[in-house]
C-alpha cells in the first residue's frame, strides 16, 4: 500500500507536494482565478492488486489536465476506471460528473477536468491486461457514464466492497477479484444497450481485438486494407465498420505507429537508434514523413522528445525513497506496482 497525505508536509509545501505526487498522470493546478485553499487536504491510498492498481483519492476543488506534452513525457499505456463517491466536476466539452457516476480516462489521450471537492475510487488497468476491454474503454474516454444506470451502481458497489475488504485478501485472491471485475466490465460494456448507444455502433469485440493485435505486431511492415481483409476473411465494408469507433483503419494504424515510435524514443536502452531507424521500425516510409506526423500528433519534434524526456526516464531511478520523502511513495507504486499491504482511509467511503 502507498499513501500520500498533504498534511504530512508543512503548510507552505502541501500543494507542491501534491502536484509532484500526481505529476506522472496529471498536471494539477487551482481552477481559474482560484488559489489553493489553506488547510485543504489531498489524500491518496493505493494498492497493487497484482495486475492492476486500485486506489481511493480525496482532494479539494482543482483542475486536472493531461495534454500531449505530458503524454509524451510520461507515456502510460493504461486506462483509469473511476467511480465518484462524493463530488464530481466538469469535463471540458462534456457533461458534468456527479456523485455516483463513472468516468473512463485513457492516459494515451488528452483529458481536462475541473473538479469540485471530490472522493473517488480508481482502478488503473494496463491495456495489455485485456485488449478487448481496453478497446471498449478507449471509446468511452472522458465521457460521463451516468450513475442512474443500474449496472453502474452495481460496479460502484462492487468496487466499494472490494476496497473495504482489501486488507483481508491474499495477493492471489486480489488477483481473482481483478479478473472478476474485468469480466463484469467487459460483459456490461459489450452488451448494455445504453452503453452501446454511447458507442454509436456495435462491434464484434473478439474480431476487433484480433485485428488490433495483428496491427500492433506488424507495425514495422506495410499494412493495407487488402492484407487485413484477406487475413481475417472479412469485407472492406466490415473492416471499416469495425474500426470506425477507433477513427478508421488508416487513423488507427498511424496512431499505433506513433505510439510505438514514442516508446522507442523514450527508451534509455535504445538511445543509439537514429531517428531514421525509429521511423523505419515504426512503419513510416521516411524520416521526413515520420517527423511531420509526430509533430502533428504530439506538438513536438521527435528529436526534441528524445533530448528533453529520455533523460527523465533514466533519472527516475534516482528519485528519493518514500522513507525520505513521502510524496514519492504514490509515484513509485504507479511505476513499479509494489505489493499491497493494508487499505487505511477508515470511514471515507460513506456517501
Amino acid at each position: 500500500m502507498a499513501r500520500f497525505d498533504s498534511h504530512l508536509f508543512e503548510p507552505q509545501e502541501r500543494y507542491d507536494a501534491w502536484r509532484d505526487s500526481m505529476s506522472l498522470m496529471f498536471e494539477v493546478q487551482p481552477r481559474e482565478a482560484e488559489t489553493p485553499r489553506e488547510g485543504a487536504r489531498a489524500r491518496v491510498s493505493a494498492a497493487n492488486l497484482g495486475e492492476a492498481l486500485f486506489g481511493l483519492t480525496e482532494a479539494p476543488a482543482q483542475q486536472f489536465r493531461r495534454d500531449n506534452r505530458l503524454i509524451v513525457q510520461e507515456e502510460m499505456a493504461c486506462i483509469l476506471v473511476q467511480v465518484f463517491i462524493h463530488g464530481g466536476g466538469s469535463i471540458v466539452g462534456q457533461e458534468r460528473i456527479r456523485a455516483g457516476d463513472m468516468l473512463i480516462i485513457d492516459l494515451a489521450q488528452p483529458h481536462q477536468m475541473l473538479n469540485d471537492d471530490f472522493r473517488n475510487l480508481t482502478l488503473m488497468l494496463p491495456k495489455a491486461l485485456s485488449p478487448e476491454l481496453s478497446a471498449l474503454l478507449e471509446r468511452l474516454h472522458s465521457q460521463r457514464i451516468a450513475g442512474d444506470n443500474p449496472l453502474v451502481g452495481l460496479i460502484r458497489d462492487h468496487l466499494v466492497t472490494l476496497w473495504s475488504g482489501l486488507a483481508l485478501l491474499s495477493p492471489d485472491q486480489a488477483g481473482f477479484c481483478v479478473q472478476g471485475t474485468l469480466g463484469l466490465l467487459g460483459g456490461w460494456l459489450g452488451h448494455d444497450p445504453q452503453i452501446q448507444e454511447q458507442f454509436k455502433e456495435p462491434t464484434g469485440l473478439a474480431l476487433v481485438a484480433a485485428i488490433t493485435r495483428y496491427i500492433d505486431r506488424h507495425l514495422g511492415h506495410p499494412l493495407s486494407v487488402a492484407e487485413l481483409t484477406h487475413t481475417f476473411g472479412i469485407s472492406r465494408t466490415q473492416l471499416y465498420r469495425l474500426l470506425k469507433p477507433h477513427g478508421g483503419v488508416a487513423s488507427y494504424v498511424w496512431e499505433r505507429r506513433l505510439q510505438q515510435s514514442l516508446r522507442l524514443l523514450l527508451s534509455p536502452t535504445l538511445s543509439d537508434l537514429t531517428l531514421s531507424l525509429v521511423a523505419y521500425r515504426s512503419g513510416f516510409t521516411s524520416e521526413a514523413h515520420f517527423s511531420r506526423r509526430f509533430r502533428q500528433r504530439f506538438g513536438l519534434a521527435p528529436g526534441q522528445v528524445r533530448a528533453e524526456f529520455q533523460p527523465l526516464a533514466q533519472d527516475n531511478a534516482a528519485l528519493p525513497s518514500p522513507v525520505q520523502d513521502p510524496r514519492f511513495s504514490f509515484r513509485r507504486l504507479i511505476e513499479y506496482f509494489v505489493k499491497p499491504l493494508d487499505t487505511g482511509f477508515d470511514g471515507l467511503l460513506r456517501v
